[in-house]
């Protein structure tokens, strides 16, 4: 008999097991078999469950294996379970990687080939582990070039055909994969006790990983708080209090050495040591405040001082939380802090507090502080004088804006909602916004005081920073400059006087040096004629003083006139280089036109135009260095001309520059010795261009040379003639609400109005007799008459002088313009010139019913008188 089991070759070209039994029937003579009776059994199926159950013990065995492994170090515990796990499934690498975003990252791999190993750190979309990552669970390919996985990067790459990898799962999230490869086909597909064994694996894995990071965790915490308590300005403790009333400290961090002078050993049986290092002031209150909080488990906060023997008397913060203890014990936990510099700080704060306080008082301007939100946190004595109110009125409980008009607050919210584009209410807002953006804010403003008086004040404003340069809070001072006023006014005053006194003889004098020094009156001896040569430069300088001083007293006083027409710019630019020539050779100097200079029509006054150029140019040559070049050039500049002179002159000083356009202001009190001048000219230039509805500048580096310019807009529209008087309208508004009468003024003042104001009928007419005016804005309701009774008066005085046919345009603003023009045709024959507008007023509504008033009136030029 025999019996046998192997495998045979299909004709599928697969393979199965065959149990083939038999005996010998006939032998010959020498033993040889001659014929056998036998049959085979396919067995296939039965040894296939017994493969598979020898597998299944081994995969059993060696996952047995790799969780007995007797590691501590987490690395090399995962490499010698991937070195088991790979020989059982039949490939050379293994690995787990650790995948973020896009970056893998091998955490450990095994080479059973010893092959060089693959970088740690490359891209995901290049791995086999893409695929797990996008499956999110196992996947497994025994011949991936011959799958629809045979375009992959990563077999395009490296060529591996076996693959088998698990997702790895750390806190319930996909953190990397557990993988299996070989460069070659094993020859069968990987089969689901490969798979579950791979994924048993997975588990265990991502479990060791998992404890291996939170002890990791747990160390770096551990470690973290060492050093954390080591390098606090202070110590973390236990302190625990037993019913027999011993105390001790169970745990204290190292810092108790640099407080108490003690170690945590001295204190860990008992707190004796350490109570002797309070101060013996202190020791009564702790006992009972810490009784107090063992008997209702409240938490202990105090301030206690520390006689440590080597650093002296300490001040210390402690905070600490009760906890009942099972034996009856109460343990608070907490932390002690070293507070000396802090509390040596707060003693000195005070002291400088009382002095700055001191110095506050002592201060003649008002200080004022505020917080964020314009509460007033400081009201010195200066202001508590200038003010009226004691400190103790205003301080945490006003803001800064009871000390101001409601009016000049309504019109400064308008302005700068204009010039920033934002909306700003008349409160402290207004009095704060250029202090937030870093702009320097000084200006005049009106003090109300407690009792109703009313006082001038230069008002600065800054914000207050912290270390941060954040902003907590802003400063106010107030300077009272009534008396500086009264003496501007004296100023103005003598100048005036003086300028208008010294014109006639000095005139005189020149000219009669003038014709002296000519030799009209004969022939001089020389030391003579020098004598009087000295004495007729001086007089012409006087002349020009005296011409400057007039000319700025009539720009401020609004008495010059302006003689308004089309102008050629470069026209005048020009005239103004040729007749300055010969002034800029007396320093060598050139004035050139730039040949790219564009020319543009103009509304200007010629002549005042000209002067300011003729000041831009002299003092260009003056400052200039010999031989050198005076530029002007005329270019457009946001929809406007620019014209501008520049030099290469010593520049302006910096702390000169602020100061340039105003009166009497020079970089050197020498260069007025030096190159002549009064320090009035710039103020001129920009009191005339601003006239022209234009804007002046400069701008100069020290040492390189400056460049003046001033703005003018382009005229677009010919005028029908010149006219002689100022550019600007003049309107009077008549209304008793001397708020809103404030409002009207500014909104027609923005639009270039001259604006006069009146609040009852007596002055209305006081204002008719004393000037002329282009419109009257009239309330019909006011204090001492009906508005109605001015309209007749103005009427009555145009009939009489025959103006009827084109009467002076009046704006009436009502409530109910229907029921005032219905009054209004009982008591006058026509209603001709009489323009309403309705409260509240729309925006942009007064400047249109304005604009047709004055165009309908500009068609006849006859005005009242």
């Amino acid at each position: 008999m025999f019996e046998n089991e192997y495998r045979v070759k299909t004709g599928d070209g697969g393979f199965r097991w065959i149990l083939s039994r038999g005996k010998v029937i006939e032998r010959d003579a020498s033993g040889r078999a001659l014929l056998i009776i036998g049959f085979y059994t396919d067995i296939s199926d039965k040894k296939n469950t017994e493969i598979i159950s020898i597998r299944q013990q081994a995969a059993l065995q060696v996952l047995n294996e790799i969780t007995s492994l007797p590691v501590s170090d987490v690395e090399e515990q995962l490499k010698r379970a991937l070195l088991l796990a790979t020989k059982f499934l039949g490939v050379t690498r293994s690995g787990i990687s650790d995948i973020r975003k896009q970056e893998y990252r091998l955490r450990v791999s095994v080479d059973v080939q010893e092959k060089k190993s693959s970088p740690s750190l490359l891209s995901l979309e290049n791995n086999y582990c893409s695929l797990v990552m996008a499956l999110e669970k196992c996947f497994a390919e025994d011949n991936i070039g011959q799958s629809v996985h045979c375009r992959h990067p990563a077999f395009l790459k490296e060529g591996y055909e076996s693959y088998i990898g698990a997702p790895i799962h750390i806190l319930g999230v996909n953190q990397g994969t557990l993988f299996f490869t070989a460069p070659k086909s094993r020859g069968r597909q990987f089969d689901q006790l490969e798979i579950d064994f791979v994924q048993l694996l997975a588990r265990w894995a991502s479990a060791v990983i998992d404890r291996a990071q939170r002890d990791e965790e747990k160390k770096i915490i551990i470690e973290r708080f060492k050093k954390l308590s080591e390098h606090l300005p202070g110590f973390l403790y236990q302190f625990q209090l037993k019913p027999d009333g011993s105390t001790f400290y169970p745990y204290a961090s190292p810092g108790i050495s640099s407080i108490y002078g003690v170690t945590a050993e001295e204190v860990s049986e008992s707190a004796e040591t350490l109570m002797e290092k309070i101060h013996p002031d202190d020791l009564g209150w702790i006992a009972e405040t810490v009784s107090y909080s063992a008997t209702n488990l409240t938490p202990w906060v105090a301030t206690v001082r520390v006689n440590n023997p080597n650093r002296g008397m300490l001040w210390t913060h402690v905070q600490s939380i009760p906890e009942k203890l099972e034996d009856g014990s109460v343990l608070w936990h907490g932390y002690v802090s070293d507070i000396t510099s802090l509390k040596n700080a707060e003693i000195k704060l005070e002291r400088s507090n009382v002095m700055h306080q001191a110095i506050l008082d002592a201060a003649s301007v008002s200080i004022i502080t505020t917080d964020t939100n314009g509460i007033i946190k400081t009201f010195n004595r200066g202001a508590e004088i200038m003010l009226g109110y004691k400190a103790d009125e205003v301080v945490d409980k006003k803001t800064p804006t009871i000390f101001h008009l409601p009016v000049e607050m309504e019109a400064k919210a308008v302005a700068l909602s204009k010039d920033f584009g934002v909306a700003i209410s008349p409160g402290i807002e207004l009095f704060v916004l250029k202090a937030k953006k870093g702009i320097d804010d000084e200006n005049e403003w009106t003090y109300l005081r407690k009792s109703g008086d009313r006082i001038p004040v230069a008002l600065t404003v800054s914000a207050l920073r912290n270390k941060f340069g954040d902003i907590n809070g802003y400063l106010s001072i107030a300077r009272d400059i009534s008396e500086l006023k009264r003496i501007d006014k004296l100023k103005n005053e003598f100048v005036s006087t003086v300028s208008h006194e010294l014109r006639t003889p000095l005139t005189s004098i020149s000219g009669a040096l003038g014709i002296v020094n000519n030799g009209l009156a004969g022939q001089l001896p020389e030391p003579v004629k020098n004598l009087v040569s000295i004495a007729h430069n001086n007089s012409l300088r006087l002349i020009y003083l005296v011409n400057d001083l007039l000319d700025m007293e009539k720009l401020l006083a609004g008495k010059m006139n302006f003689n308004f027409q089309l102008h050629s710019i470069k026209d005048i630019t020009q005239k103004s280089i040729e007749a300055n020539a010969a002034f800029a050779q007396q320093f060598n100097v050139i004035y050139e036109l730039d040949t790219n200079a564009i020319d543009t029509k103009v509304n200007v006054d010629a002549q005042r135009l000209q002067q300011v150029i003729t000041n831009f140019l002299s003092n260009a040559a003056k400052f200039s260095p010999e031989n050198s070049k005076v530029m002007i050039d005329i270019q457009p500049y946001q929809g406007r001309v620019r014209v501008k002179v520049v030099d290469k002159g010593a520049g302006i000083p910096e702390e000169f520059r602020d100061r340039i356009f105003q009166k009497f202001s020079q970089a050197d009190s020498s260069d007025s010795r030096q190159k002549g001048g009064t320090g009035l000219g710039l103020a001129i230039c920009k009191e005339m261009i601003e006239h022209m509805e234009g804007s002046i500048g400069f701008q100069s580096v020290v040492g390189e040379g400056s460049e003046f310019y001033f703005d003018l807009p382009i005229a677009l529209e010919p005028l029908s003639e010149a006219s002689v008087l100022p550019k600007k309208k003049s309107i009077l508004v008549v209304e008793d609400d001397q708020e809103f009468s404030a409002y009207v003024k500014l909104l027609f003042e923005q639009k270039g109005f001259v604006v006069d104001q009146a609040f009852n009928g007596n002055q209305a007419f006081d204002c008719l007799e004393e000037k002329k005016y282009d419109l009257i804005s009239l309330d019909l309701i006011l204090p001492d008459m009906n508005g109605i009774e001015i309209l007749k008066d103005i009427r009555s005085r145009e009939e009489s002088l025959g103006q009827l046919h084109n009467p002076l345009p009046v704006v009436i603003i009502s409530v109910d313009p229907e029921q005032g023009k219905t009054k209004l045709t009982e008591s006058l024959q026509s209603g001709k010139g009489i323009y309403w507008i309705k409260k509240p007023m729309v925006e942009g509504e007064p400047f249109l019913t304005v604009d047709y008033a004055l165009m309908l009136f500009a068609e006849n030029k006859v005005r009242i008188t």
